[in-house]
């Protein structure tokens, strides 16, 4: 595979993972939301629900922020290496 196959995988894998990341601070508000809104009414067993999926949730957050950093350093090194190879590539066309 060349360098720039390479890129589109990082670059697309980026995109997967800042979408899910969003996903699932959407869902975190969510669930926050409705902790708050039901706390007058006596829901005690959907609330340990919400707030296990919350704590699962926040915990695959960190994971996934991982993941999307690795891939958009990812990305920069190969394009930046790619770039190099392409300037070289330039240079030695030009010494012909």
């Amino acid at each position: 595979m060349e360098l720039k196959h390479y890129v589109w995988i990082f670059t697309q894998s980026s995109e997967y993972y800042a979408k899910e990341i969003e996903r699932m601070e959407l869902d975190i508000v969510r669930h926050e939301h409705f902790i708050k809104d039901l706390i007058a009414v006596p829901h005690v067993a959907r609330n340990r629900d919400r707030l296990a999926e919350i704590q699962r949730l926040t915990e695959q957050l960190k994971v996934y922020r991982g993941i999307l950093a690795f891939c958009v350093k990812m990305r920069e090194d190969l394009s930046d290496a790619s770039a190099e190879e392409f300037a070289k590539q330039m240079v030695h066309n030009f010494k012909k």
